[in-house]
């Protein structure tokens, strides 16, 4: 019983690693571009591409996916000029002309995007905390910026109208902190397990991250594996490995391409009634109205307002607004005198 791994020399030279042999079973837990799930299934999959049935599983791809630029960033929390306000132990999500960007409390000094940081910690970490914010825009086309002040200054020009607490994250943000990315998925793999090598996670079902459950799906399929391979509190034994990974590829495929599917739904409507489009380019991101010429956009956005309003903390929103009010009264008066 058992599995024995055999590795490459590494890119950079030198001799490769010595074989290892895994007691149990293997699990491919290594992401979209799974080198597990190509070495087990990587011809399986090829022949598959042409079989009905075998394909019947996976999540439909058939249809032309929309692309979209994700940009995200660290700043402090509470950011600099925000009177205090940040986003703590919370997620909050905000739209500014159909845009949606979200905010994230991460920890105190926790990550390090640019990876310049000793220890580990963030430039930003000595102002308490650090608020992780992002972005994705579906009817902007690719794109590259010359500098990192480039990214910067494109992302405070997506939100110039929003609410005092994104602007404050914003404008406190450092230019080497902004990230920008694409977005990835991959079809659903039709099997998942092999003699006692298994897949988990984005290897099995890279999915996009409209619904927000790619990783909660993985954490899902960890807790089955752990179940599927524990017996009366032990471990399985011998032959009965291969039949606990069979079934643990059977409970796990039907879910998992339900909510594969469902991203990919969703990924369609959040980039149909996305952020307005320039003029010129409405009708190629899929255009903004119907054919009963309701603009879709607007109809979608005002009730996904809506529910955030009612379900949001409106009382620390206001008190920003009124602040900046506040602020803006004040240089007029001055102005006058």
């Amino acid at each position: 019983g058992g599995v024995t791994l055999t590795f490459e020399p590494p890119r950079n030279g030198g001799d490769a690693p010595p074989p290892v042999r895994a007691r149990m079973c293997v699990v491919g837990a290594d992401g979209r571009n799974s080198r597990v799930r190509e070495l087990t299934f990587g011809e399986e999959e090829e022949d598959d591409d042409d079989d009905a049935e075998a394909s019947s599983m996976k999540a439909s791809s058939s249809a032309p996916t929309p692309e979209a630029n994700v940009y995200y960033a660290l700043s402090p929390n509470p950011p600099p000029g925000a009177n205090g306000a940040g986003s703590f132990n919370e997620l909050r999500f905000s739209l500014c002309d159909g845009s949606g960007i979200s905010l994230l409390d991460v920890g105190r000094g926790n990550l390090d995007i640019d990876g310049d940081a000793p220890g580990g910690d963030s430039p930003d970490s000595s102002a308490g905390g650090q608020l992780m914010f992002g972005t994705t825009r579906f009817s902007e086309p690719a794109r590259t910026f010359d500098t990192p002040e480039r990214r910067l200054q494109h992302l405070e020009s997506l939100f110039e109208n929003t609410t005092p607490l994104l602007k404050a994250a914003i404008a406190s943000t450092s230019p080497a902190a902004v990230v920008q990315t694409r977005l990835y998925e991959r079809d659903g793999a039709s099997r998942w397990s092999k003699g006692r090598v298994t897949l988990l996670g984005d290897a099995a079902h890279c999915m996009y991250p409209s619904l927000g459950l790619g990783i909660s799906t993985a954490f899902q399929d960890a807790v089955e594996l752990a179940n599927c391979l524990s017996s009366d509190g032990g471990e399985v034994r011998g032959s009965d490995v291969r039949e606990a990974l069979a079934r643990y590829e059977r409970r796990r495929i039907p879910p998992c391409w339900a909510l594969q599917t469902g991203s990919r739904l969703m990924h369609r409507v959040l980039a149909a009634t996305s952020e307005r489009a320039p003029a010129g380019e409405r009708g190629r991101s899929g255009g903004e109205r119907g054919r009963s010429g309701v603009d879709l956009t607007g109809v979608f956005f005002r009730a996904w307002r809506g529910i955030l309003w009612l379900l949001g903390d409106r009382e620390e929103e206001r008190a920003l607004t009124e602040a900046e009010t506040a602020k803006k009264a004040e240089k007029a008066a001055s102005a006058k005198r």
